[in-house]
């Protein structure tokens, strides 16, 4: 029943984001999302980031680790911002807060963090979900519960081809996104 109940919010959500195109649009990325927040700081556009034969998800894996070490970041609010406004992707996203419980891109409920934002396309067919975790437990078993968790097929008209997941410091990376961006829309 939760299953069919699940499929049937989705295509709700699709056929909203359909509806709404790209102009004005609010939806949010994950189902516990908190309002949007601003998602591209004019600092972090001038970075440049060695993308040559590296799948996405390792690159945003980068930007993630960067932005932590910078020091300047100290949300998860903040490094999902500083991530989206890295401009890596070729789709527009959005950033927004999420409460534990059912998040997009996972079977079971996700307990366990202190804080959670999520990030992602405002366009619900590219398969791509990225958080940003704290968590004041042991991290190692967090990630273990993101992975085992996770589904790659989680978006109803396609798959994920890559899950990355690490601990850095305080905080956890969670991406699952295509191998490339170069069929998935453009900014």
């Amino acid at each position: 029943m939760k299953k069919i109940l699940v499929c049937l919010t989705a295509a709700v959500m699709i056929c909203s984001l359909v509806a709404c195109g790209r102009n004005g649009g609010n939806t949010a990325p994950s189902d516990n999302a908190k309002p949007e927040q601003e998602n591209v700081s004019s600092e972090t556009q001038t970075e440049v980031y060695d993308v040559a034969g590296k799948t996405p998800a390792a690159v945003l894996l980068e930007v993630f680790k960067a932005k932590v070490d910078s020091g300047k970041y100290t949300t998860t609010e903040e490094l999902a911002t500083a991530i989206v406004g890295s401009d890596i992707t070729p789709f527009d996203m959005g950033v927004a807060q999420v409460e534990p419980g059912y998040l997009n891109g996972f079977t079971e409920e996700i307990q366990g963090f202190s804080s959670g934002t999520n990030f992602g396309p405002y366009i619900g067919t590219i398969p791509f979900v990225g958080y940003v975790f704290q968590v004041d437990q042991d991290a190692d078993a967090f990630v273990q519960q993101l992975k085992d968790k996770a589904d790659l097929r989680w978006n109803v008209c396609t798959q994920a081809d890559e899950m990355v997941c690490e601990a850095y410091g305080d905080f956890v990376f969670f991406v699952m996104s295509p191998d490339s961006f170069d069929d998935n829309g453009g900014k």
